[in-house]
């Protein structure tokens, strides 16, 4: 915490994070967004900082000058809520916060100051007391709301008592609320064969009915209530109102639909047909990637998933969408290819090939730099896979070795395509690429495929001295580095480096494939295979299957007809029955 001294008499002690307050209006002021019958009398507020004569504190909450009204502040020392009498002494709109007032108050000391507000008297409970809290506070998925969400959702949330025995939610039906469990069970019933099989439970911290706020699609399965169940209610409605006023909250999607996929106890609730998502692999700033399985080929593939504060930027998710289509049309031996492009639970989902293997990066970090047949292998590899895209219009424009995956035999993969102003706006906040990023992109020049080929060029250095190219090092005595004055060194290969490096785009490789000709003398020396014509490459075709269960015999034995005039064309076939997952 930070101890500032202002020109009042008090140390005044600012909160980052802010601390939760509660505060009773006892019915004076008001709420904007709440009718007149529905005004509360209790509110969770965030206190921003403290002094011994009073607090500043945050709520939508309106209230005239020289109000007073009651507030609860947690003491974490001593893990009591302390209840104090204040008077409003000044407000402002929150400048960061549209809606949002700061709200100065003074601590008074009246003979009545003991005395809790009415509210906490009350035998009903209809919001979240200050006790309620503190036993969400102990949950795994609260803890994932954003502090700087927690007052909103708090105060978004009313309280739902189920008697054991109610069906909360119906299978096949689309839901626009969904319940945080308090106390009791439920469990989790599916329909088969006309009877109700039960296949999980959910106990106090999981969320019902999690589709309300991720997917406007119909449920998989029915939540009954084992026992009576306390249950807080939050609306798709009142979600997505917070989510505008707090956009960090998107997180929080981010979030409950990963442990969807990971914690599930039924193949339903890790489906994004005909995908069974199986393992969470990796998480970059934007994105998590999951390993699948294509349910009824037995086919691995790689799930990428864009984050939720990325995927509800309106004005940035519909260009990315048409983007990501237009990258899934490119089909060649060393670009990774994408199978479909999926928009789903309120996110964009990439399904492509799952390579087995490390990025060249990884390969450089265990061993600095690489013998001079294998940086040809893969600097002609990357040529005619960057050949290929920029052939469509489509550059990378933020390669890294961390986007070139070396797959089985040093077969290399590009992966990551991306164009249009997501590349540039991914490229601009990875830190860690910056190196590789040509002169042009970091001004408002307009840019083209060169800057592909001066990342490559970079990349071919540190593969070559076991180290980067920094800022201190001019591209322009790049030709003198002592990387390349080594006995025997191809001047082929350090004209490639320089040339590439060029700070001037004039002065690059105009093109991949005129890259790729400087090479292939090299190549040929070093005995790089050649590539593949279109058509010896290897395709991969869905065929998705819906039948009734009595004709699953029949369906066996015509797939397996199939299959036998499938091998003869040398290609294969490979199908699994989802039950049996």
């Amino acid at each position: 915490m930070e101890i500032t001294h202002n020109r009042r008499r008090w140390i005044r002690e600012v909160l980052n994070p802010p601390e939760i307050g509660v505060l009773y209006t006892g019915n004076q002021g008001f709420l904007p967004d709440a009718p007149t019958n529905r005004q509360p009398s209790m509110l969770f507020v965030d206190l921003l900082n403290r002094s011994l004569g009073g607090v500043i504190l945050r709520t939508k909450w309106q209230v005239d000058l020289e109000t007073e009204f009651y507030l609860q502040i947690h003491n974490a020392l001593e893990d009591i809520w302390e209840t104090v009498k204040v008077r409003a002494k000044w407000a402002n709109a929150d400048p960061h916060r549209p809606g949002y007032h700061i709200i100065g108050v003074e601590f008074s000391t009246p003979e009545d100051t003991d005395q809790l507000p009415e509210v906490l008297h009350s035998a009903r409970k209809i919001v979240p007391l200050p006790s309620d809290y503190e036993s969400f506070s102990d949950w795994e998925l609260f803890q994932a709301i954003p502090r700087t969400a927690v007052c909103a959702v708090l105060n978004a949330l009313t309280f739902v008592h189920v008697k054991a025995g109610y069906r909360l939610l119906k299978t096949d039906t689309r839901v626009d609320t969904c319940y945080l469990i308090q106390s009791g069970s439920c469990i989790l019933q599916v329909e088969k064969n006309g009877k109700l099989q039960p296949v999980g439970r959910l106990h106090p911290g999981d969320i019902a009915g999690e589709m309300a706020i991720l997917d406007d699609i119909p449920l998989e399965m029915n939540v009954d209530a084992e026992t009576d169940l306390e249950l807080w209610a939050l609306s798709r409605k009142r979600f997505d109102a917070i989510c505008t006023e707090n956009p960090e909250l998107r997180s929080f999607l981010t979030t409950l639909l990963t442990r969807r996929f990971e914690s599930a106890n039924h193949h339903l609730r890790r489906m994004l047909t005909p995908y069974l998502i199986t393992d969470l692999i990796g998480e970059g700033a934007h994105s998590l990637i999951f390993k699948g399985v294509h349910a009824t080929l037995k086919l691995p593939v790689t799930i990428k998933m864009l984050k939720h504060e990325q995927a509800l930027e309106k004005p940035l998710i519909d260009p990315l969408e048409k983007q990501a289509r237009r990258i899934s049309r490119l089909n060649h031996p060393n670009v990774a290819r994408i199978y479909e492009v999926q928009h789903r639970y309120r996110t964009l989902f990439w399904i492509s090939e799952h390579l087995s293997g490390e990025p060249l990066k990884s390969l450089l970090e265990r061993w600095k730099k690489l013998p001079l047949n294998r940086v040809t292998h893969f600097l002609v590899q990357a040529c005619r896979g960057l050949d290929h895209a920029h052939s469509q219009d489509i550059s990378h424009c933020r390669l890294t070795p961390g986007n070139l995956m070396i797959t089985t035999g040093d077969r290399l993969k590009i992966v990551d395509f991306m164009i249009g102003p997501r590349a540039e706006k991914l490229a601009a906040e990875d830190m860690d690429g910056q190196r590789y990023r040509a002169p042009e992109q970091a001004g408002t020049e307009v840019y083209d495929h060169r800057v592909d080929l001066f990342a490559l060029g970079v990349i071919a250095y540190e593969m070559i001295a076991g180290k980067s190219i920094t800022a201190a090092m001019p591209l322009e005595q790049l030709s003198d580095d002592p990387a390349f004055r080594q006995p025997g060194f191809p001047e082929i290969l350090k004209r490639f480096v320089v040339k590439a490096c060029a700070a001037d785009p004039a002065l690059r490789f105009g093109s991949a494939q005129q890259a790729l000709a400087h090479l292939q003398a090299l190549a040929d020396h070093y005995g790089v295979p050649q590539e593949q014509p279109d058509g010896e490459q290897r395709k991969v075709a869905t065929i998705s299957l819906a039948f009734r269960e009595k004709d699953q015999n029949a369906l066996n034995q015509a797939l397996e007809d199939f299959g036998t005039r499938i091998s003869e064309l040398d290609a294969e076939i490979t199908g699994m029955d989802i039950d049996d997952l």
